[in-house]
Parts: C-alpha cells; structure tokens; sequence
C-alpha cells in the first residue's frame, strides 16, 4: 500500500456515521411516531451505509481511472 492509500484507509476506518442522524432519519422514513429505533437498529444502519459509501467510491475510482482522469480524483459524474 502506498502512503496514500494508508491514509485514506484510515480515514475510512476513523469515519463514522452520526447515529443521532441516523435515527432520527430512521425514524421519518419508517414514520415511527410512537416508537423510536432502537441502538442496535442505528448501529446496524450506519454499519451499512458505511459499506455503501465505500463501494460507490470504489465503483467511481474504476470509473475513473477507465476514462484516464485519476489525476483530478473522484467527481460526480464519476459516480452516475
């Protein structure tokens, strides 16, 4: 692994999906007025969001690099 690869990688692993957000997102979406999600609901989804986000940056580096543009790095038509 390169120096930057190390250093995105950890930014990666340091990041984190606010969980407050999270539910409160949850929450409209499911329309839950009398309930609330619970902890382990929250954690579960930002567990996957987390993963979500970093296939789409993935698939938008492949992209990327296929057009020859690495050296601008990831825009959003990269992601379309």
């Amino acid at each position: 692994m390169t120096n930057e690869q190390l250093t995105r990688f950890e930014f990666f692993i340091r990041s984190t999906i606010p969980r407050k957000k999270a539910k409160v997102i949850m929450n409209q979406a499911l329309n839950m007025k009398d309930k609330e999600v619970s902890d382990e609901m929250a954690i579960a989804v930002c567990s996957l969001t987390k993963l979500f986000v970093g296939e789409v940056c993935d698939t938008a580096a492949e992209v990327m690099k296929e057009r020859g543009e690495e050296a601008d790095g990831i825009k959003p038509q990269h992601i379309q």
